[in-house]
């Protein structure tokens, strides 16, 4: 058996614990992709029919046009003859192989609309993952692809379809998000107003503020996390959410830390789950940044219907991946997981 997982299944591994298990970059120059000689097609969908799990298509990468294969749970795309850039391929498991991050990037910037893409590629710059046992239980982690990394990787892809729309995404989307709720607050606050968003960027999102003596009384960490930080003008917003299970204990640490940096003096501007469901009170919000950055809206209005439409694709973007069914539960990776390498939660 030889299966590289290509588009939304590599997508569903990197960004599930699953990729938790040590997956190893292939340094060979021309990587082998998806075979199957010696693991027929038909066998590995009657497994998936057999597993019992939820249907759903298996997306894998072929060398060639005339070994891909097509059926109600899988979908096959070829590479073709071009050379794939250096980095991309990593084993996972017994016979199990998937696409980079960064390939990932590239290749689903050929199949999704560009604001799914968008908050996919935040979501793989994102510091969390997300449970594979229950999607909605986040695990933080270092990002797997970062803006320095994936430009790097870009350079080896001239020529390969779906690399300038990888470019531009990157460069707009934003570093390390928290949560898939952080990353559409990020991308509906710093896209640029052509593209429906507020225009509020550069910033940093979850940038780390080390904590003054006078306000060490008010927090027991070491060290706070802003959410949104315009660090030049002292300035944070702190996202309160209660979307991924915020217990009491994180509630109460979150005011804490509102405090501490008020007594930093810091300015702190407070975002609920409510007031970013509502696109007037979002409005409202950002026009209170803008007031505190100093900046202007110039053609505001203008922007007003693409902003307004951004805002609820965003959230149906976000509500669309939160509905989906755990990885466990799928047909397909029930199938995948005994061949996978130590997932961490599983």
């Amino acid at each position: 058996m030889r299966l590289v997982l290509d588009r939304q299944s590599a997508y569903e591994y990197w960004m599930s614990t699953l990729s938790g298990g040590g997956a190893r970059c292939l340094m060979v120059p021309n990587p082998q992709l998806t075979s199957f000689e010696t693991f027929a097609y038909r066998e590995l969908a009657q497994r998936m029919r057999r597993s019992g799990g939820i249907p759903g298509k298996l997306h894998l990468l072929t060398k060639e046009a005339v070994d891909r294969r097509q059926g109600a749970m899988l979908s096959c795309s070829s590479w073709g003859k071009a050379s794939l850039p250096p980095r991309s391929i990593y084993e996972i498991g017994d016979g199990l192989y998937v696409i980079s991050p960064e390939l990932c990037i590239v290749r689903l910037a050929t199949v999704l609309p560009e604001l799914e893409l968008l908050h996919a590629t935040a979501g793989l710059m994102g510091a969390f993952s997300l449970s594979a046992l229950e999607r909605r239980n986040l695990v933080q982690r270092e990002p797997l692809v970062t803006k320095e990394g994936m430009r790097s990787y870009l350079s080896h892809c001239t020529y390969v379809r779906g690399a300038r729309l990888a470019s531009r995404a990157v460069g707009w989307a934003v570093e390390r998000s928290a949560s898939p709720r952080e990353a559409s607050v990020n991308l509906a606050l710093s896209l640029p107003s052509h593209v429906g968003g507020q225009s509020l960027g550069p910033f940093l999102a979850n940038m780390q503020v080390s904590i003054t003596a006078a306000t060490r009384p008010l927090t027991q960490k070491s060290f706070l996390i802003a959410d949104v930080a315009w660090s030049d003008k002292d300035l944070f917003l702190e996202y309160n959410s209660d979307t991924y299970h915020d217990d009491e204990e994180q509630k109460e640490f979150d005011f804490e830390k509102i405090t501490a940096f008020q007594r930093m003096g810091k300015t702190v501007i407070p975002l609920s789950t409510r007031q970013f469901n509502d696109y007037a009170a979002f409005v409202s919000v950002c026009q209170g940044i803008r007031k505190s950055l100093g900046r202007r809206d110039r053609g505001g209005a203008a922007y007003e219907t693409i902003r307004q439409k951004t805002h609820a694709r965003l959230l149906a973007i976000e509500r669309a991946s939160r509905n989906q069914p755990d990885l466990v539960e799928t047909a397909r990776w029930q199938t995948l997981m005994p061949y996978l390498h130590g997932p961490e939660d599983l």
